[in-house]
């Protein structure tokens, strides 16, 4: 945990250089920030989940107003929440609530999109639905095979990361599956949202925690299972009969900049909302 937290802090802090924000103080610095951000370039930064539909919003915007957005590799939720606090970082992006901590330093979130949890796996898997329980069992190490035959091969995400924080609630038991066979080094594990396709695509009869965005962007290649016979498409998303979601958001700290509002308001409009749908992701009403 100690090695994840500075591997966060190295990369939070090198988007400083990235943004590269100024202290010039021939202009006012704005209340949102510890120092001024440059005019050149709007830089922002967190989560893996985050970064396909934000980034389809931001190729949109750029097309609509001429205004580029620059949005670098994932560094994560945490990454997200130091770098706002520090002042490096204008807007992030994150894929859980805020802590108790992290709203008395200021920080403030705008939600824009609900993503489905996803187990998916490549096409060739025949398995198309799986009950909680069946998954449970997987990661527990007690069910191994597809309805095949075939070996069961896991790609499971780190302890912390943010789908498995939602799952942790809603399945009993998923914890501590996931703990013990981190421990016991039983499963192949991906540090950032884009490893997981990568890894399914490169392991054949492989099993792994992604979102809704993920299995569009790669539809021909990988599948969404649906859970308890609930497929996870925006609908049964947006309504709950598919449970497992996440919500997506933006973050800052103190009060917008003006061109952080200007991308928000157009990430709300109902352009914006309809690119995230085309996302497979639900739009968050204001």
């Amino acid at each position: 945990m100690f090695g994840r937290r500075i591997m966060i802090c190295i990369l939070a802090f090198g988007l400083i250089s990235l943004a590269g924000c100024t202290t010039n103080q021939s202009k006012p610095v704005q209340p949102s920030a510890a120092r001024a951000f440059s005019a050149e370039r709007f830089v922002i930064a967190g989560s893996g989940t985050n970064l396909p539909v934000t980034m389809k919003l931001a190729e949109a915007y750029k097309t609509k107003f001429g205004l580029a957005v620059e949005i670098p590799p994932s560094i994560g939720t945490d990454g997200a929440t130091i770098a706002l606090d520090s002042g490096a970082l204008e807007l992030g992006l994150i894929s859980r609530p805020l802590t108790p901590s992290e709203i008395e330093k200021g920080l403030k979130t705008i939600p824009y999109a609900k993503v489905g949890i996803v187990f998916a796996t490549p096409v060739a898997v025949p398995d198309t639905n799986m009950t909680a329980e069946e998954l449970l069992k997987i990661h527990q190490g007690i069910k191994n095979t597809w309805s095949n035959g075939k070996p069961i091969f896991v790609i499971i995400r780190e302890k912390h990361d943010s789908s498995n924080q939602v799952l942790y609630q809603l399945i009993p038991g998923w914890k501590e599956a996931i703990f013990r066979s981190i421990d016991e080094k039983r499963w192949q594990i991906a540090y950032k949202d884009a490893e997981v396709p990568r890894a399914l695509l490169n392991t054949a009869w492989s099993l792994g925690l992604t979102d809704t965005t993920e299995t569009i962007l790669h539809k021909n290649t990988l599948k969404p299972l649906r859970v308890n016979g609930a497929t996870p498409d925006p609908t049964n998303i947006a309504n709950g009969t598919y449970p497992f979601s996440k919500e997506l958001s933006f973050a800052y700290k103190g009060i917008l900049t003006e061109r952080a509002k200007h991308f928000v308001e157009f990430v709300r409009s109902q352009e914006g909302k309809a690119i995230i749908a085309t996302m497979g992701a639900v739009p968050v009403a204001e």
